[in-house]
């Protein structure tokens, strides 16, 4: 059985996929990041009868994600349409669109035996709705560096199966996917984060 993963930090390798027609285009390095973070935005609804509650409805319908960089990533402002090079130099314009894209990043993390590894994650769904504010600190008795939160939102994808349909679970749902993570004891592992890798269900075992 693998060993139990016992804790999870630092974040490191942060990049970006953009579609160009129907196929995902190469990874796109953010630079340096230094925080991820997301919460869900749902709610439940309890449902009450015979003088007691009988059901609890979850709706979840987004997640909210915040990426923290240590500078602003300049292609990712052009690639998101809040940014265009004009004949002068780097221009920055109204944004109209909401870019689909897919993000990835690492993390690292220890077993229960104290064996340090590498997980790999992708994020799918991605839209940035609104740029990062800016703030510039002036140096006193040290250097006051900047750092710029991106604001995210994911949608997540339709988890497809190994044939390329959607899968649906037992009661005939479609199955959305927010994101999903490997580790070195997964299959694919190595090649993870090369190119973007969509969700999808393993192909059923031959009897």
């Amino acid at each position: 059985m693998e060993n139990k993963e016992l804790v999870r930090f630092n974040i490191k390798n942060a990049k970006y996929s953009t579609k160009s027609g129907n196929s995902w285009g190469s990874f796109v390095s953010f630079g340096s990041s230094k925080k991820f973070a997301s919460s869900i935005d749902g709610t439940t609804k309890d449902i009450f009868g015979d003088g007691r509650r009988i059901l609890g409805l979850t709706n979840e319908r987004k997640k909210n994600l915040e990426l923290t960089l240590n500078t602003l990533c300049e292609a990712y402002e052009i690639a998101m349409g809040r940014k265009i090079q004009t004949a002068q130099g780097l221009a920055e314009i109204r944004q109209i669109n909401n870019i689909e894209h897919v993000i990835y990043f690492e993390t690292e993390a220890y077993d229960e035996d104290g064996k340090k590894y590498t997980a790999k994650t992708m994020v799918y769904g991605v839209t940035s709705p609104t740029r990062p504010s800016e703030e510039y600190n002036q140096t006193t008795e040290e250097v006051n560096e900047s750092e710029f939160v991106y604001p995210l939102v994911c949608n997540g994808v339709v988890l497809k199966t190994s044939g390329g349909d959607d899968y649906k679970d037992a009661n005939g749902n479609i199955v959305y996917c927010w994101q999903q993570t490997v580790t070195p004891s997964d299959s694919g592992y190595a090649t993870f984060g090369d190119t973007v890798i969509m969700p999808s269900m393993p192909a059923p075992s031959n009897p």
